[in-house]
């Protein structure tokens, strides 16, 4: 297993990051952001996956882990009730600048950002980095070694894409 010395650092910020996907649970889930953050921090020992350098690359890895145990987790209930109980997030962050008009399933979101993955990577990235990792623009631009104009580019582009995307599916159901 791997020393992952910079996540005691970051303690706190990962627990924002996991307060931050969890304000969205309208259910009460019985999940708290320290438990989201442990599980989180379990995976990455048991993962082997090398120790990362810094602390954005650290809030990156966290936040993906975390995104993937709420998405196994709504997989869960949504299996246990046939659908009901879905694992809900706001679409826009207080980070966004944008105010939220609603809520969106987490399962939703993970299905748009794959398939938002498929058509543009780095959009999905910054996404993630933004939406998940709760980074500013300039951290998302040192960690792809972008401008934070372009950054911002994305985000508005990604943004609006999600957007789209998600009120289509709802649209449809």
């Amino acid at each position: 297993m791997e020393n992952h010395a910079l996540v005691p650092l970051l303690y706190e910020e990962l627990r924002a990051i996991a307060r931050r996907q969890l304000s969205g649970d309208r259910i009460a889930s019985s999940l708290r952001p320290t438990e989201l953050v442990h599980e989180a921090f379990l995976r990455l020992e048991s993962s082997g996956i090398a120790s990362p350098d810094d602390r954005n690359e650290v809030l990156a890895l966290a936040s993906t882990l975390m995104r993937n145990l709420l998405v196994d987790r709504a997989r869960r209930r949504q299996t246990i009730k046939r659908g009901g109980d879905l694992i809900r997030v706001p679409l826009f962050d207080e980070t966004a600048s944008v105010p939220s008009s609603g809520w969106i399933d987490i399962l939703a979101l993970d299905r748009a950002l794959t398939r938002l993955e498929d058509l543009d990577q780095r959009a999905a990235k910054v996404v993630q980095l933004r939406f998940f990792g709760g980074l500013t623009e300039a951290e998302i631009a040192a960690q792809m070694n972008i401008t934070d104009r372009w950054v911002r580019k994305i985000w508005a582009h990604a943004r609006a894409w999600l957007y789209r995307e998600l009120s289509e599916s709802d649209s449809l159901g």
